[in-house]
């Protein structure tokens, strides 16, 4: 392990001893683009939770990377739709890892509720369904959760009231930029329609879509199947190259990454690639999207990671949110690396 990855393990233990989680900061020599800092310090002046919810379309998630009973699966936590959606597939364990203890709070509060919770009355927390009584319902859970958790919420319970899904800096400045956004699906993307979309209804229109168009884990089919198996999701507080670097060899099945490489310092992506391939088992699927940054494979790697192309092209097509100008789909391919570490196994 080299001496940037076990700092960053110390610091994650001193973290975790004193009982509360902090902003970290990956130590880097290269800085992210100017633009995206900007939007980081906008999206912490306006709200503590940037994303209340994702804006991974569900179905462009699964159609990639067909996720089987018994797969280990890696997502970002984000706002914790995504790895509760993928509950239903009954894998063997999901790790949702995020560096924002907000979203990482949020994706608590979502777990404990599913827990405890009907359906009815979850909705009614997270703000899906109006959220008079969001505090009080919160009361039934802030028992199952973390402290640092249940600090942060109760410092938060305006959020809970007004109803959390609508709270998120993403959300909160569409106000201002919905307009422009509304035209422009309507001249590139006629035949989307923007009041039955589970992403763009809540982000343009501030109102949830019909009950057949809610993602699945909010649903009365979805939210079942999720309840049987949260059990088997683990939330991490870490820089997702810190986590990668600590997993044991062949270990992971499934990369639901988002549009984590718009976050990667210029330079990284390479580096990034190399741990997703040494901690993939082989045959794993990737799904990396980007709206500033083009996940690139380098050409040491593009024997080992495979675009899908065919399949990217679909799910382009198929993907509803529309935010991501690229959607990458690979394959992990068994190098000589790989073919190694299993003939020693």
């Amino acid at each position: 392990m080299t001496s940037k990855a076990k700092h960053g393990l110390r610091t994650a233990e001193r973290v975790e001893r004193r009982g509360r989680m902090i902003n970290l900061k990956y130590r880097s020599n290269r800085r992210l683009h100017w633009t995206r800092r900007i939007y980081r310090r906008a999206n912490s002046v306006i709200s503590p939770i940037a994303f209340s919810f994702t804006m991974d379309d569900f179905t462009v998630v699964e159609r990639a990377l067909t996720p089987q009973a018994g797969d280990r699966i890696l997502t970002l936590a984000s706002a914790g739709d995504t790895p509760l959606n993928l509950l239903r597939f009954q894998p063997a364990e999901i790790i949702a890892v995020d560096i924002a203890p907000p979203q990482l709070h949020l994706t608590k509060l979502k777990i404990a509720g599913a827990r405890e919770l009907t359906l009815s009355d979850f909705r009614r927390l997270i703000g899906v369904s109006p959220p008079g009584d969001a505090e009080v319902i919160y009361q039934k859970v802030r028992g199952l959760l973390e402290p640092q958790t249940q600090s942060f919420w109760d410092d938060h319970l305006d959020l809970l009231r007004r109803g959390i899904i609508w709270q998120g800096s993403v959300r909160r400045m569409s106000t201002f930029w919905g307009p422009l956004a509304r035209l422009r699906v309507r001249l590139f993307r006629p035949g989307l329609t923007v009041a039955d979309n589970p992403y763009l209804a809540p982000l343009l229109l501030g109102s949830m879509p019909p009950e057949e168009h809610l993602p699945p884990y909010l649903t009365e089919s979805g939210y079942p199947l999720i309840q049987r198996h949260l059990d088997r999701l683990t939330v991490v507080h870490s820089d997702i190259r810190e986590f990668l670097r600590q997993q044991p060899a062949s270990t992971i099945d499934v990369f639901a990454l988002s549009n984590v490489t718009d976050w990667l310092p210029r330079g990284q992506q390479s580096d990034f690639l190399e741990l997703i391939v040494r901690a993939a088992r082989p045959g794993a699927r990737v799904l990396i999207c980007g709206h500033r940054r083009v996940a690139e494979v380098p050409a040491h790697l593009r024997g080992q990671l495979v675009p899908d192309r065919d399949l990217e092209t679909e799910v382009r097509r198929a993907d509803r949110v529309g935010y991501f100008r690229r959607i990458c789909v690979l394959r992990v391919q068994p190098g000589a690396e790989q073919d190694e570490r299993r003939g020693r196994g």
